[in-house]
């Protein structure tokens, strides 16, 4: 199922990218005369439990032209950057997708999959990863130089994935899917996803990142979840979130602390 799909979406997914008009806000390539394609997603090498986890958009600010060198393989690259050598070391492995690298999102779904009971593999994020598929919902990334500029709350900008979307929802059939809250609260999105999803389970999430986290989910009012209460195969993924260096340095210190009000979050107002 897992090969299967991935080869069906590669040819999907490039037949879009033939026949699709990229939208002239998308990141051009290097020569500035094409866009860069979207990525199909990553799919497990044991997808069966259905999960389709989505983030919001490829972040490609200052893009300096990587994808379009080195042999990467731009049209699968979540799981070109899954099989690299140097995730050999990591725990949290590097997938082309921060919140996911980082371990911020990953670990938020895999509580969300530990507490429904799925049948699945938690002991470590890359053999979790195995067991799911995961992309990013926005196909885009906005051509800028500065920082990042994510649109989850653009609807404009959102239709220009729809077709992608569609073909994720209709080769993966999956049964749960978690997605950020702010991108299923438009209407087109949410009927999109009902349709060509008909009968999965849909969780809505806010989307996993130290803002979200520090300023909206751990409020005065929330109390953190203890250690001890956390699933024993999930312990191990919390205490190493402050493993990751560089740019995804991202749940150092307070930060890490104040991610267990994600657990919280998602026992009182998720599940």
């Amino acid at each position: 199922m897992a090969n299967d799909a991935g080869e069906i979406l590669m040819k999907c997914y490039g037949k879009l990218n033939r026949e699709t008009q990229f939208p002239p806000w998308a990141q051009k390539s290097v020569d500035s005369v094409g866009y860069i394609p979207p990525t199909i997603p990553f799919v497990g090498k044991n997808y069966s439990s259905g999960v389709l986890l989505y983030a919001s958009a490829e972040n490609l600010a200052g893009y300096d032209g990587y994808l379009e060198r080195d042999g990467f393989d731009i049209t699968d690259r979540h799981r070109f950057r899954y099989n690299m050598a140097d995730n050999e070391k990591v725990f949290f492995p590097t997938v082309h997708c921060a919140p996911v690298s980082n371990g911020g999102l990953l670990l938020a779904a895999a509580y969300i999959c530990r507490k429904l009971n799925l049948d699945m593999d938690y002991e470590t994020p890359k053999r979790f990863l195995e067991c799911i598929a995961f992309g990013n919902f926005c196909k885009f990334s906005i051509h800028t130089d500065s920082a990042n500029e994510d649109y989850p709350r653009d609807a404009g900008k959102l239709r220009a994935s729809f077709d992608y979307i569609r073909a994720d929802l209709e080769i993966l059939r999956p049964k749960y899917i978690i997605i950020p809250k702010t991108i299923y609260e438009h209407a087109e999105a949410a009927e999109l996803t009902e349709r060509h999803a008909a009968g999965a389970k849909v969780i809505p999430i806010y989307q996993i990142n130290e803002s979200v986290v520090n300023r909206t989910i751990n409020r005065p009012t929330r109390v953190k979840k203890p250690l001890g209460e956390l699933p024993p195969e999930l312990r191990e993924w919390y205490e190493r979130l402050d493993e990751r260096k560089g740019s995804e340095k991202n749940w150092q210190g307070r930060n890490k602390d104040n991610y267990r009000a994600v657990f919280a979050y998602i026992d009182e107002e998720v599940l």
